[in-house]
């Protein structure tokens, strides 16, 4: 059995031990204090950093998509039409200048496109053949007007429908002149801006596809549709 005055030289012995321990330890911390050494819990480097990459989107969405002039004949009693109705879906509707000669009552506006992407585009448009739009109703009525003088027209223009949408305007001009479809590709805009919240102001992102009928008097009852208007786009150069 330890006796008690064992014990107490431990005790002591150990009271010792702690004391210079404590005392070992407050000296190496003094000894850091001032120099630019590394201690447990500092990084060692003071930068950081943070990476991420932004991916190209192209994206356009038809706002207004469907141009309805709706039934109707062309007023041949009236003698400012000459035969025929011209009819404008643009920034407001237009019957022949103003003459009413399509007795339908839609008033019908523009399509309109939106670059919803993050990339500046160019962009393509592609209708339907203006004889071939013609020629058949949807209830397949065939005509053939290869050998008469018919005055019928199926023509679109590009205009920004937001200020400074597209800054450089496509082939021959397409904002300024009505072009007939012809079934084939077609150039609307070089460069088609997308919207930059809090940009320069040269972010808007809207441009309008104004469209022009020509509905000649003597054109075969029916119905006249086509619903494959259809846009492309691809990133900007």
């Amino acid at each position: 059995m330890v006796s008690n005055k064992i014990l107490a030289v431990l005790v002591g012995f150990a009271i010792l031990l702690t004391a210079a321990t404590t005392l070992l330890t407050l000296s190496k911390l003094d000894d850091i204090v001032g120099r630019e050494i590394p201690v447990s819990g500092r990084a060692t480097s003071q930068n950081g950093n943070v990476t991420f990459e932004v991916s190209s989107e192209i994206s356009i969405i038809l706002n207004t998509g469907t141009i309805d002039f709706g039934s109707g004949f062309v007023n041949t009693s009236n003698p400012a039409c000459a035969n025929n109705a011209t009819l404008v879906a643009a920034e407001v509707y237009n019957d022949s200048g103003g003459n009413d000669c399509w007795t339908g009552i839609e008033l019908p506006r523009a399509l309109t496109l939106e670059n919803d992407g993050n990339v500046n585009v160019t962009l393509d448009i592609t209708g339907p053949n203006v004889i071939q739009f013609f020629t058949h109703s949807v209830q397949g009525v065939y005509t053939d007007y290869s050998s008469n003088d018919y005055e019928f027209n199926l023509s679109w223009k590009m205009r920004n429908n937001e200020t400074g949408a597209c800054n450089e305007f496509g082939d021959a001009g397409a904002a300024l002149l009505y072009r007939p479809f012809t079934g084939s590709s077609q150039n609307v805009c070089d460069n088609f801006d997308y919207y930059v919240a809090g940009g320069d102001g040269d972010g808007q992102d809207e441009i309008a596809i104004d469209v022009e009928v020509k509905i000649p008097s003597d054109l075969y009852p029916g119905l006249y549709e086509n619903t494959s208007i259809v846009f492309s786009a691809a990133a900007a150069s």
